[in-house]
């Protein structure tokens, strides 16, 4: 009986504390391997969605401009120029010289109307005023206006909440991409310039960029080899985020 009950004793064996510990780094060495491999995956799944993202934005904005270049009214090289500033340059007749690159594109849409498409400044109530009073002393009508009485058909007006914003109020800021329109006047060097504000507006919603801002860069002003008329440009679309430049892409913009 004593013989039994012993070899059930010694069948009884428990974890030492050297099992316990040698256990418990293995554990350790397995967890840290995990989390080795874990982390890179992570980091290049978040550049991926980031890259992606990014690049969904610079699609966005090369349709828009695409579209934005069609329907012009080019008959000669000064109907479209490229300059660094954006609406300052209304009036500023005598200033006016193409630039090999630059933020703001300049183009003739009509007879009476020029565009200029850029990111490099911001909407603002001065902006919005400025337009409001150029409409009030308008008393002409042209096929750009949609709304009863044109006044309150311009698209700078449903940007804002209020009817009278304050100047310094922002609306849209620097690196969203802007369309500005403006009567136009001809200088002695036969360039189309800005001569009178219509309206400001932008071809995507703020939502559409979330935290990505946009430069614009236009670049390489190229002429019909027969008439002398601009025929493309490209531009260089930078979609950055808080870490800086998240992706590029260059287009050639056909100015039709």
């Amino acid at each position: 009986m004593l013989i039994l009950n012993k070899r059930h004793y010694k069948t009884k064996k428990a974890i030492t504390l050297v099992e316990l510990v040698v256990a418990m780094a293995l554990i350790a060495i397995f967890a840290v391997a995990c989390v080795s491999l874990i982390l890179p995956i992570s980091t290049i799944y978040t550049h991926h969605n980031e890259l992606a993202k990014a690049q969904l934005i610079a699609d966005n904005v090369a349709s828009s401009l695409r579209g934005a270049c069609t329907g012009n009214n080019i008959e000669c090289a000064g109907d479209v120029w490229i300059t660094s500033n954006g609406y300052e340059l209304v009036g500023e007749n005598d200033s006016i010289s193409s630039l090999p690159s630059g933020e703001v594109l300049v183009i003739r849409k009509s007879p009476e109307y020029c565009i200029s498409i850029g990111s490099n400044y911001e909407i603002t109530g001065e902006l919005y005023n400025a337009v409001k009073t150029s409409e009030a002393t308008d008393d002409s009508t042209d096929s750009a206006e949609t709304g009863s009485g044109g006044l309150y058909s311009r698209a700078i007006y449903r940007m804002f909440n209020s009817a009278d914003p304050a100047a310094d109020q922002v609306a849209s800021g620097i690196g969203r991409v802007h369309y500005g329109y403006f009567s136009s006047g001809t200088n002695v060097d036969s360039f189309v310039f800005p001569n009178g504000y219509y309206d400001f507006t932008d071809p995507l919603t703020n939502t559409a960029y979330g935290k990505y801002t946009v430069d614009l860069s236009f670049s390489d002003l190229t002429y019909d080899v027969d008439t002398g008329a601009p025929a493309y440009v490209k531009c260089l679309i930078t979609v950055n985020n808080d870490q800086g430049v998240a992706y590029t892409r260059t287009v050639a913009l056909h100015l039709s």
